[in-house]
């Protein structure tokens, strides 16, 4: 078992912007407020670098919108992360158990220098809120030129749609089954979205596909035979 503490600074942290989200915050920024009413400051440094970027002509039409790689001034996070490994032997195979969970205690970001700073972690995040945990857990079996494992992905709770509520956690599971034919030779059948599992319901996403793709997919229950084939040297792991 691993325990680890970990904290990250970045600086000057190079992001490609949104063009999308520079008219969203130009427009924010011209009205003094967000669309759920939180004020802006129109001579805050983001403000100042959206009105530079968004054109408009004389009817107030925009025209162009100027967007860019940019240094983001600071970026900061820190948490708690925890792996376990577990082998088993016995009569009937091996079995091996895996384990992993982070906790983020704080993620934060200042996008120029100048601006308040924002918590990434919190419901009210303008951009894909971070979950604040997220694990996985394995287990493997194998005896003589049989193996199978499961793995299961989990993800802590996002904001929705409408930065108001949150989206449950999640967690998704992949399996396989496999037969060695020899040292070199193994067929594996491999079955991804085990429980076909679709992305958690969010009522305030009105756009298509209807889920945050930062996060979810939709991919259903996927199944896939793969032939492994080594010529010459070591025998397959």
């Amino acid at each position: 078992m691993a325990i680890d503490y970990y904290t990250i600074r970045v600086n000057n942290q190079v992001q490609a912007q949104s063009r999308d989200r520079l008219r969203q915050t130009e427009a924010d920024c011209r009205l003094g407020q967000t669309d759920t009413g939180a004020p802006v400051d129109i001579h805050s440094p983001t403000c100042v670098d959206a009105l530079a970027r968004v054109i408009r002509d004389a009817n107030g039409d925009i025209t162009s919108v100027h967007f860019a790689p940019i240094n983001i001034a600071r970026e900061q996070t820190s948490g708690i992360d925890v792996t376990a490994n577990y082998r088993i032997q016995t009569a009937l195979g091996d079995l091996r158990l895996t384990g992993n969970y982070n906790w983020t205690r704080r993620h934060t970001r200042q996008q120029y220098p100048g601006d308040p700073i924002e918590d990434m972690l919190a419901v009210t995040f303008s951009d894909a809120t971070l979950p604040r945990t997220k694990g996985n857990l394995g287990a493997d079996w194998s005896r003589g030129t049989w193996g199978a494992s499961i793995f299961g992905t989990y993800l802590g709770r996002v904001a929705n749609y409408d930065n108001d509520a949150w989206i449950h956690a999640t967690w998704r599971f992949n399996a396989s089954a496999r037969y060695a034919v020899n040292d070199h030779l193994r067929l594996t059948l491999m079955i991804d979205n085990l429980f076909n599992q679709m992305p958690p319901r969010d009522r305030t996403w009105g756009n298509y596909p209807y889920y945050d793709t930062s996060w979810f997919d939709s991919i259903g229950r996927s199944l896939f035979l793969q032939l492994t084939w080594k010529l010459g040297g070591k025998a397959l792991d």
